[in-house]
């Protein structure tokens, strides 16, 4: 029996191999397989700035009922603008805002009447048809401008009117490379008319404007929420690419004015504003540099009293362009940033109608701390201080003057490009 139990053992063992080849091989482990959620190159938001020429042309009468035209040969103009769009097939339906500072001024001498085109806002709605990379498009929609009239001579008497007006326009959409598009576009306003008070009555303006632009865009993604890679957690790379925000700010003024012949007074005062900024990041280890371009509206105003005069100065919009160094240190960039300033004040005798509107360039530095809330959402905290050009213009007590200097607290709230 033992050596019928060991043949049978040996027969076993010799077959084990030629018995396992002919059983099914065990199916290998299960690895899912992933691929980046597509992103649509037209729907969702989207941020840019925008830069042309535009031009004005104003139809008006004077307080002794002349009437009268003026128009000029256009300047320069640019700004920021904001938007989303739903794509339904090819079809593209967008709403869309936007802020313009313009350069433009116009002048009639038979009447003496000047005005300066300061600013504008509008909001619209886009209706687009895309065709592989283009999408050609038309707008509509409500705007609203800041112009200041004045008289060429006395030059100083002066008033600064907004006005309500709607716009049309068209333009053509090329999108480039994921998340960056291109664009040119033309765009028709008409405003409503509105009295302005210089020269001893009531000159009324209508104005109507034509604007010429190109514009860079940045696709933010359906919602933010179609990224194939996350903000944070991209290895090396948290920081760097495109972003754009909105952000509130409050300022302290200060300047020493003068007035030729009468003294000089120092002055400090708050402002409040609201805009926009854009930027770009590039890390290389944990050092971030970037380039940061914003544009804000202000409210608010510093006042001087010399020798019984009061001269109100109230500052209109301002816009940086700034150089940035920063240290990534898990979700915070702590940075430094300096650069160019340029802001547009107007200023004004009391109690007369002399009015003046200038530009002031200077330089700005400051720092800050940029804060990831979410993969694609962070928050900025920052401060800023800029110095300014002398500003100065002719008010009825003789020639005026300033320096400003403005110390700003600004938060915002961006979003970053893929």
């Amino acid at each position: 029996m033992r050596g019928l139990g060991t043949a049978v053992f040996g027969m076993v063992v010799l077959a084990g191999p030629a018995l396992a080849a002919d059983l099914p091989e065990a199916p290998a482990p299960y690895v899912p397989v992933t691929s980046p959620v597509s992103v649509s190159q037209w729907e969702g938001f989207y941020t840019g700035m925008h830069f042309g020429w535009s031009s004005d042309n104003i139809d008006g009468r004077t307080p002794a009922g002349t009437d009268f035209s003026m128009s000029d040969h256009g300047g320069f103009s640019g700004g920021g603008l904001r938007g989303y769009n739903w794509l339904f097939g090819n079809v593209v339906l967008g709403l869309e805002g936007d802020i313009t500072i313009h350069e433009t001024k116009t002048e009639n001498a038979s009447v003496s009447v000047g005005s300066d085109y300061i600013w504008d806002a509008g909001v619209y709605g886009r209706l687009g048809y895309t065709w592989g990379r283009f999408m050609p498009y038309v707008m509509a929609g409500g705007r609203v401008a800041e112009i200041h009239g004045h008289s060429l001579a006395p030059m100083t008497q002066g008033d600064v009117t907004r006005h309500l007006g709607w716009s049309v326009g068209a333009g053509l959409e090329v999108a480039v490379y994921y998340p960056i598009r291109l664009r040119a576009e033309y765009l028709y306003t008409r405003f409503g008319a509105e009295d302005y008070v210089f020269s001893g009555g009531s000159t009324e303006f209508e104005p109507e404007a034509q604007q010429f632009r190109g514009a860079i865009i940045f696709a933010l993604g359906n919602g933010f929420k179609d990224y194939p890679e996350s903000f944070l957690t991209r290895p090396g790379n948290t920081w760097s690419g495109f972003y754009g925000g909105a952000m509130v700010s409050a300022s302290m003024l200060q300047d020493d004015a003068e007035i030729a012949g009468l003294g000089s007074d120092d002055a400090s005062d708050g402002s409040f504003g609201t805009g926009m900024f854009l930027g770009a990041n590039y890390q290389f280890g944990n050092v971030v540099t970037g380039l940061d371009a914003d544009l804000s509206l202000r409210e608010g105003e510093s006042t001087s009293t010399i020798a019984g005069v009061r001269l109100d100065k109230e500052p209109m919009w301002d816009a940086h362009v700034r150089g940035r160094i920063g240290y990534a240190w898990d979700r915070f960039l702590p940075y430094l940033a300096g650069g160019f300033a340029i802001t547009q004040v107007h200023f004004q005798q009391e109690g007369t109608s002399s009015l003046n509107v200038e530009p002031a360039k200077g330089w700005t530095v400051g720092a800050g701390v940029d804060v990831a809330i979410t993969d694609h959402v962070f928050g900025r905290l920052e401060y800023l201080h800029d110095e300014f050009e002398d500003v100065t213009g002719d008010v009825v007590a003789g020639a005026a003057s300033f320096e400003p200097s403005v110390d700003t607290v600004r938060a915002g709230i961006a979003v970053r490009l893929p």
